[in-house]
């Protein structure tokens, strides 16, 4: 495979803020509470209309056949919308309860999970018996899958990802300081490399939505203390002897705490 187009100039670099991996005390009781009920709603909901899609099968001939598949595809996106619906209920409780513990997450979203599973089997998993013998054991690993390990996956993703200022107990807000076009990336990273945040805004700016850096700030709005990181955007060109297509990569190549007075440098300007 052959590569044409602009390329990475700085190598990757990992997040300078590190999760604390602790869990606010509010956090688990708002997890529990928003991911049980969206667990007992929509595992209630779902079950209800089980029978209702196992009742498009039992038609004859090529209209049954044809009304099986239906059921099937209903019930797999059944099955993944509750499941992530429940998870992200679970993650948002977490949000709502200054969770940054992913293990937390991925415990109550499994938790949750085995709620809506039993919900839906209890209220109305009917007798697979109208179904081919071959669909009933994968419809019901499917529906296994989707609701218990659906919701743990969607809770566990993206916790701890977002700053946080531990002194003060809450999220960091998050600005896009400044959007560069590629040509500008070097420049740009000569910039943060010697902390002269406020030469940052003297650079030219783009709306290419194709080749970019942009340049993020996350601060606390009570300290002002931060992080700053610069993502660049590349659309690469991919070609192999068959089909030829564009692939759109991201990479952050900077990445580094600000204390008070650097992040006053940078948002100073913008009040």
């Amino acid at each position: 495979m052959t590569t044409t187009g602009p390329r990475f100039r700085f190598p990757e670099v990992d997040n300078a803020y590190v999760p604390s991996g602790s869990i606010g005390l509010l956090a688990v009781p708002s997890m529990l509470a928003m991911g049980g009920v969206a667990a007992l709603l929509g595992g209630y909901l779902l079950g209800a209309i089980l029978p209702s899609l196992d009742n498009l099968s039992r038609k004859p001939g090529l209209l049954g056949i044809l009304l099986t598949i239906l059921e099937i595809i209903l019930k797999l996106a059944a099955f993944g919308f509750l499941g992530a619906g429940v998870g992200l209920a679970v993650h948002v409780g977490g949000r709502f309860g200054r969770n940054r513990n992913q293990w937390a997450a991925l415990v109550l979203g499994l938790v949750c999970g085995v709620i809506v599973f039993i919900v839906v089997v209890s209220v109305g998993w009917d007798n697979p018996e109208y179904e081919k013998p071959t669909v009933a054991p994968l419809m019901a690993i499917a529906m296994f899958v989707a609701l218990v390990l659906g919701p743990a996956a969607t809770a566990y993703t993206g916790v701890g990802e977002d700053p946080f200022c531990e002194d003060h107990r809450r999220f960091l807000e998050r600005r896009e300081i400044h959007k560069l076009p590629y040509s500008a990336e070097g420049a740009a990273m000569d910039l943060l490399l010697s902390r002269d945040f406020a030469a940052i805004a003297k650079l030219p700016g783009t709306q290419d939505m194709m080749n970019y850096a942009a340049i993020e700030l996350w601060f606390c709005d009570v300290c002002e203390a931060g992080y700053l990181s610069m993502t660049t955007t590349l659309s690469i060109l991919k070609e192999d002897d068959y089909e030829a297509h564009v692939s759109e990569e991201e990479r952050q190549v900077f990445s580094s705490s600000l204390n008070a007075s650097e992040v006053k440098m940078i948002i100073g300007r913008e009040r």
